[in-house]
């Protein structure tokens, strides 16, 4: 009888080891695409709704330790519109055309997630976004924080807080892909 070139547990171990690679090859698809920023699929100025394509949610707020952090909606739909102002360096500013505190409209990344700050108050300077060309076709785009490789991701259970990352997702997170449409 033929012996196996490996052993069972030798076996058991390489499959392992193959299936993991393919899980962070997997993970790491908007960092394989990101060489570059795309010119975007906006128009400064205009008010868009920007909706996940995997889950058909759009980008929402909700008031949370007395500010408005960003979620994808509850249910299917558009949510709230946002304009997107495109600064010199290529990236842009996204501005929600509502929120429950007056003059908290810009997007400001967190440790904790992304919430509406004042215009130029981000603490933590990250406070504009690069388009990425996604990895999932059909004209979506990942969401970069300018000057950083963090992605706009959501959890997956429960409410879907946005919460920028890198390549590697803790459990229960995906990335973002979304689709800009015109909410004239």
């Amino acid at each position: 009888m033929k012996r196996a070139l490996l052993s069972r547990p030798a076996r058991t171990v390489a499959v392992a080891g193959a299936g993991c690679l393919a899980l962070m090859m997997t993970l790491a698809a908007p960092a394989a695409s990101a060489a570059a920023p795309a010119a975007g699929p906006v128009v400064s100025g205009k008010p868009y709704y920007l909706v996940d394509t995997k889950v058909n949610r759009g980008v929402t707020f909700e008031a949370y330790a007395n500010w408005d952090y960003l979620l994808l909606t509850n249910s299917p739909g558009k949510g709230t519109p946002v304009v997107f102002n495109k600064k010199g360096d290529g990236s842009y500013t996204i501005k929600s055309t509502s929120s429950n505190w007056g003059g908290y409209n810009t997007w400001c990344v967190s440790g904790e997630g992304v919430y509406l700050s004042k215009p130029g108050e981000c603490s933590s300077g990250i406070d504009s976004f690069d388009f990425v060309p996604s990895s999932q076709g059909g004209g979506s785009y990942t969401l970069r924080g300018h000057g950083t490789e963090n992605y706009a991701t959501y959890s997956v259970g429960g409410k879907r807080w946005l919460q920028m990352f890198n390549t590697v997702l803790p459990n229960f997170r995906e990335f973002g892909y979304f689709k800009a449409t015109p909410a004239n």
